[in-house]
């Protein structure tokens, strides 16, 4: 199933949006925005947590009502009454993440910032490594950021 098709999973199983209103505390113009923003492949524009949820209720053809309770009771209600940080600092990060699993667009990229990785955990590199990153330190200046390697 893709993105757009959430609102016509949501009649399907009589979710309304003052469901959503209660289960991710926000206002429902706000819950309206997220369901926007998701079926536009926004990702970068919705709370995690509703992305979450989201994905659970699109990607399962044969989840229940019943099944999305549990599921929200089991990883969004329990997040928040324990206060467990997220597991990303940003939102972006969290965003960007989820692209990375859903689409191929970055999947070139992905070995080289791994060897990246490991070159910049080094103490001493030698003249090829350094070469290796330039590529690196120019997105980073370009984005106005240096990398101290």
């Amino acid at each position: 199933m893709t993105r757009a098709t959430l609102r016509l999973r949501l009649r399907e199983l009589d979710i309304k949006i003052i469901d959503l209103t209660r289960i991710f505390g926000i206002s429902r113009p706000t819950v309206y925005k997220m369901i926007e923003n998701y079926e536009r492949g926004e990702l970068t524009e919705v709370r995690m947590e509703c992305i979450s949820l989201f994905n659970y209720i699109t990607q399962n053809k044969y989840v229940t009502v019943n099944q999305v309770q549990i599921y929200v009771a089991e990883n969004i209600l329990t997040r928040r009454q324990t206060k467990r940080e997220p597991r990303f600092d940003s939102i972006n990060k969290e965003a960007f993440i989820k692209i990375l699993l859903d689409c191929n667009h970055f999947d070139c990229l992905l070995g080289y910032f791994l060897s990246c990785y490991k070159l910049l955990e080094k103490d001493n590199l030698n003249s090829d490594e350094k070469k290796f990153l330039e590529p690196l330190k120019k997105l980073y200046h370009s984005l106005g950021h240096d990398i101290k390697k």
